[in-house]
Order: structure tokens, then C-alpha cells, then sequence
């Protein structure tokens, strides 16, 4: 039994064809470009089935698709958030909406502020995260993961903790006591 990778043309012909050159020349052209066709349908279903990937098959691919700000310390999720949005990243790569992106999917919320937005010094951006977790500590990840997809001819200025809490009420209260004083002497 042939294999559906392995057929080639001329099995499916008579042998008289199958013999002739130019039969042959077809058939090898055809053969071929069959393989690459199947071999793109085995990558497909690899990347289809991004979500049933283990961890190491994940760093494995994100090397292969050279994943911006990818580290293999990142949890699973996170990891499979960055491969299937690594096309994306590539063909914005150098906008706006590309560090936003980038910056929404590993710290979960970024707002990109263009420097005539805020009125910043021209060529520079600002980015504003209202994410508690971004510290000292982890900010020079965040930093790279900017740099991994922003335009080379634009500098980060600043990245902005935004933090805030629920409205809330305060009352004041204040009493003044005012004494007049009299002193009564005798004479």
C-alpha cells in the first residue's frame, strides 16, 4: 500500500505513461510540491494545537518563531498568549498597538501615550499600567518587552504606575471654642 506522502503520479497512470519522460518530469514536479503541502499541514496542526502543548514544546516553538519578550520562565498560559500572537507582534512590530499589545499580554493592562498626547518631548512615549505588580523588581522586563517591539527611532520616557481606589467618603468635623477673658482686679 502506498502512503499518501510517498505517491507519486505516475502510480496512479498507466505503466505505458508512467514510462514517458515527460510523464515522469510532471510527475516529479507534481510529487514535489505534494510534499511541501503536507509538510505545511503537519506544522499547522502543531500550531493549531497550540493549547495541548507542553511547556517545553511551547520554548521550543518560541524559539522557531523567534517570539518577542518570550522567557521560559513565564507561567503556560502566558507562554501560549505569547506564540499565538507572535504573527501579530511581527506585522505591527514598530506601532503603537504593538507595545500596547505586547505590554497587555505579559502584564495584563498598558496604555500607550504617544509624546504629542501628553505633551512630552518629540520621538519619546510614555506607557501607563495600572498593574499593582509591576515593581522595581520585574520593571526591566517590562522595559525589554517594550523594546522587543517598539519603533528604533522612539524612546520610552517613562513607564507610569497608575493605582487607585474605591470612592470613598470622608467626613470632617471641627469645633472652635473662643473665651473672652476679663480680669477684675480691686482697688
Amino acid at each position: 500500500m502506498i502512503k499518501v506522502y510517498d505517491a507519486k503520479l505516475t502510480d496512479s497512470i498507466p505503466r505505458i505513461m508512467a514510462e514517458q519522460p515527460w510523464s515522469r518530469a510532471i510527475s516529479k514536479a507534481v510529487e514535489k510540491q505534494h510534499k511541501r503541502i503536507i509538510d505545511f499541514a503537519d506544522r499547522v496542526m502543531l500550531y493549531a494545537n497550540i493549547d495541548n502543548l507542553s511547556s517545553e514544546l511551547l520554548d521550543i516553538i518560541a524559539v522557531e518563531m523567534k517570539v518577542q519578550a518570550y522567557s521560559e520562565s513565564y507561567n503556560i498560559s502566558l507562554k501560549r498568549t505569547l506564540i499565538k500572537g507572535a504573527i501579530t507582534y511581527w506585522s505591527k512590530a514598530g506601532t503603537k498597538k504593538a507595545v500596547a499589545d505586547m505590554c497587555t499580554d505579559i502584564f495584563g493592562d498598558a496604555e500607550v501615550q504617544e509624546w504629542f498626547d501628553y505633551g512630552g518631548t518629540a520621538g519619546y512615549f510614555k506607557v501607563s499600567t495600572a498593574n499593582p505588580s509591576i515593581t522595581e523588581d520585574n520593571v526591566n522586563d517590562f522595559k525589554a518587552a517594550i523594546e522587543a517591539v517598539k519603533r528604533c527611532s522612539a524612546w520610552l520616557e517613562t513607564v507610569e504606575l497608575v493605582l487607585s481606589t474605591e470612592a470613598w467618603t470622608s467626613y470632617t468635623g471641627f469645633a472652635v471654642h473662643t473665651v473672652d477673658t476679663l480680669i477684675l482686679t480691686q482697688k
